[in-house]
């Protein structure tokens, strides 16, 4: 039986109001452009899976827009360009 995915962390981009990330239980920390009033839903853009433990945060840069960091609960901090 396969694990069921769940978001446990969503932030909206300080930089594009469209853009949001999500932080899942599978050690992924995803990216999507909000497209809710477009018939086809949300665009996933990118997404870091270089964690090997689960996720406890991420963040965006707030000087580069298109830059996050995640931290894993070994406490190993990723930064990632997603553009």
């Amino acid at each position: 039986m396969g694990m069921n995915k769940r978001v446990i962390q969503l932030l909206w981009s300080p930089h594009h109001e469209t853009i949001l990330g999500t932080v899942r239980n599978d050690r992924r920390v995803c990216v999507w452009r909000d497209l809710s009033n477009i018939e086809h839903g949300d665009e996933l853009l990118f997404v870091h899976s270089g964690h090997t433990n689960e996720l406890s945060d991420f963040g965006w840069n707030p000087a580069e827009p298109w830059m996050i960091v995640s931290c894993g609960e070994n406490n190993v901090l990723q930064t990632c360009q997603t553009d």
